[in-house]
């Protein structure tokens, strides 16, 4: 099973593209659409509409004021995924009905539904997948502090995150997450390796594995979602939802066939009772082609000045 949370301003419908490709490599994805006050829409099982909530404007923007205002969110969010994991791993079979139709879900029989859950192998754990806040989602709800169910989250086989946005992240919990022996993996697009001033708390996720950390040339932040293939070219790139140069349909499948491979390599590690990441990185490099070891990922977190990649790193 993998759980994914979608970013800010984003709903899960947004992602429907790397869901399933990752969906048809065998596993289960369930993405989720957080009533957090986050997400551009949602609405929770009483059929209200939660809006999006945005930090007041009358305090300069900042990492405290971030990291303050989205406490609650992150809180919110972690409830929701590991409420999540208990009803896949089997809390499904307490309910008195799968009538999906009372939790928003349309079109899906209880029938569907129950072989759908059938196929839910607990042994080999949960893998937890997000792009941007989504990604500072899963580390917030491994790490999180306070009362939660451990041994639920001892289930969690591996972290796989795109362009996280761990600048919402505490110095506390971005040292949980470095220390964590869950199998960390991130993929950043090109415009936050070379322009983003907020990569910092990303890196020191990554201080103790470095090698887990790639970008995809010639994409944006947007590249990961839906979104960049919904406008023609002369729409989406003058709103930066796609790179300049970016080919058309390269950057998610080249994604999910990396995420597929940490996925299920953490899998087999997690079946074997192996704690950690032992893959090499020159068997990971062979398996991620296009994408690139983020060049920048070293103990002395020294990010790079606003540039270009050169045509020979790309």
């Amino acid at each position: 099973v993998v759980l994914f949370s979608h970013g800010l301003g984003g709903c899960m419908e947004m992602y429907t593209d790397i869901c399933q490709q990752v969906a048809s490599s065998g596993m289960i994805v369930v993405a989720l659409e957080h009533e957090d006050g986050s997400g551009c829409f949602a609405e929770n099982e009483n059929g209200k509409v939660v809006n999006y909530k945005s930090p007041s404007s009358s305090e300069p923007y900042s990492r405290k004021k971030e990291v303050n205002f989205r406490k609650d969110f992150l809180e919110h969010r972690a409830k929701e995924v590991t409420k999540t994991m208990k009803f896949f791993l089997g809390g499904w079979r307490n309910q008195n009905s799968l009538d999906m139709s009372s939790n928003g879900v349309y079109g899906s029989s209880t029938d569907v539904w129950k072989q759908v859950l059938d196929k839910v192998d607990a042994k080999r754990g949960v893998a937890l997948f997000g792009h941007s806040f989504g990604g500072a989602t899963m580390v917030y709800t491994m790490h999180r502090d306070g009362e939660y169910d451990a041994k639920l989250l001892a289930m969690v086989n591996s972290i796989t995150m795109l362009d996280p946005w761990a600048f919402a992240l505490d110095t506390n919990m971005v040292e949980k997450g470095a220390q964590s022996s869950v199998p960390l993996f991130s993929i950043l697009s090109e415009n936050w390796v070379t322009s983003n001033s907020e990569t910092e708390q990303v890196l020191e996720l990554h201080v103790d594995n470095p090698d887990k950390l790639y970008y995809m040339p010639r994409s944006v932040h947007a590249s990961f979602s839906d979104s960049p293939w919904w406008l023609p070219r002369l729409v989406s790139r003058p709103f930066r939802l796609r790179g300049k140069d970016e080919k058309r349909h390269k950057t998610i499948p080249a994604c999910a066939k990396a995420c597929i491979h940490h996925m299920k390599t953490s899998i087999k590690r997690y079946e074997e009772g192996t704690k950690g990441d032992e893959t090499k990185k020159e068997d990971i490099n062979d398996q991620l082609a296009p994408l690139l070891p983020f060049p920048y990922a070293t103990t002395k977190l020294k990010l790079p000045e606003k540039q270009q990649l050169s045509p020979q790193d790309v």
